[in-house]
């Protein structure tokens, strides 16, 4: 199964989809890119830290994993992270400072990591690294170019052409892309056992591919994708209906689908939906 099969089925959703200003904007890449990248991400410009908006930010699991990349202009320093994929909420925090800073930052769909770094993701889950441990010279030339290019939309386009030419197809491991197209095709629902018959491989094998490749084990991938799937439907389904959602995505009963949410996001579905309302700005009819 193709990556551009893959990513026109599937597109994660943060706390906060409809906050975009200055502290906070997503942009999708060139279409070459969308099967790998789910979107650039970061400051529209340099702002103090206070009024950042990072302090108190609600981070929650979106199948993916991000380089970020802090331009403190103020000192004139600049530093890098690896988040590797997440299965917790948390909140981010700022240093409390008054110093000039602007961020900038690549959301990779984790399955499509391994086409752009050489190193196993067996142990990134929750985790924060130095990129340059999984993307040595990517790293190395953002890190060039960050201080020299003030706008995002000048990021972006140096950053496409750097991935464009480190794509790395040949390290596709057709077993896991068709594991993922099984779990994202059944929105959560399938069992490991199913997504391994349907990969071709046993379920042992699919576990120590998406350990590595991925950074969790399917059964985790797909609860994943499953709480994606309930927070887009409480997002946008009009008429939100607990007890259709706890049928179509195969939950026990209303306290499990409850229980299952809060363990991702903090919130109960209703207060995520209010939260990410206001935090869009967007009145509730």
């Amino acid at each position: 199964m193709s990556f551009v099969q893959i990513h026109q089925m599937y597109r994660p959703l943060t706390a906060t989809p409809f906050q975009m200003d200055d502290t906070y904007i997503e942009i999708t890449p060139c279409e070459a890119l969308r099967p790998y990248i789910c979107c650039f991400w970061g400051t529209r410009r340099p702002l103090r830290e206070e009024r950042s908006g990072r302090e108190g930010r609600l981070v929650t699991p979106d199948t993916c994993m991000d380089i970020l990349f802090e331009l403190d202009h103020t000192q004139g320093t600049l530093t890098n992270v690896f988040c590797g994929i997440d299965d917790q909420a948390f909140i981010s925090r700022g240093k409390g400072s008054e110093h000039l800073i602007s961020t900038f930052a690549v959301r990779f769909y984790a399955w499509a990591v391994p086409l752009f770094s050489d190193e196993s993701m067996a142990q990134v889950q929750n985790g924060f690294f130095d990129s340059y441990r999984f993307f040595p010279v990517l790293t190395q030339q953002m890190e060039s170019m960050l201080p020299c290019v003030d706008s995002m939309e000048e990021r972006i386009r140096f950053t496409q052409n750097y991935l464009l030419q480190a794509l790395r197809e040949r390290r596709e491991k057709p077993a896991v892309m068709n594991a993922v197209y099984h779990i994202l095709k059944n929105e959560g629902r399938a069992a490991p056992t199913d997504a391994a018959a349907y990969a071709c491989i046993s379920p042992r094998q699919l576990e120590r591919l998406f350990q590595e490749l991925v950074g969790v084990p399917p059964k985790k991938f797909a609860r994943l994708v499953r709480y994606q799937q309930v927070w887009r439907a409480v997002l946008f389904e009009r008429g939100f209906d607990v007890q259709d959602v706890v049928h179509r995505f195969g939950f026990t009963d209303q306290s499990h689908l409850l229980r299952d949410f809060k363990r991702f996001h903090t919130l109960t579905p209703l207060q995520a939906r209010e939260f990410a309302l206001q935090r869009g700005g967007i009145r509730r009819k």
